[in-house]
């Protein structure tokens, strides 16, 4: 869920609140996650902990798909991997939420 300018990931035990001011920009991200080196969990239920890629460094992830469904929210300091149900719509979303949606 986007709220004001904060991104809401529900998961059954926890959630994540990521605050979207400051984003850089958002971008499909297919296979983002494919031969990254993790820390954390691989797959079983979701794609979620820390992941390294040398082109894109350190990587947060939460996500249920890491395939076409990958989107990376580039942050200054930091890189978030989610996979929404619909990636260009959600996209557009946290864009417009942080006011980049020019």
């Amino acid at each position: 869920d986007v709220d004001g300018q904060q991104l809401r990931i529900r998961r059954l035990l926890y959630s994540h609140t990521i605050d979207l001011r400051g984003i850089k920009r958002a971008e499909r991200a297919p296979a983002v996650l494919r031969n990254a080196v993790r820390i954390g969990n691989g797959g079983l239920f979701s794609f979620s902990g820390w992941f390294f890629k040398r082109r894109q460094g350190w990587l947060r992830a939460v996500a249920t798909d890491s395939g076409d469904r990958c989107v990376l929210l580039v942050f200054e300091d930091r890189r978030w991997v989610v996979s929404p149900d619909d990636p260009n719509g959600f996209i557009e979303t946290v864009l417009r939420a942080a006011g980049l949606d020019d």
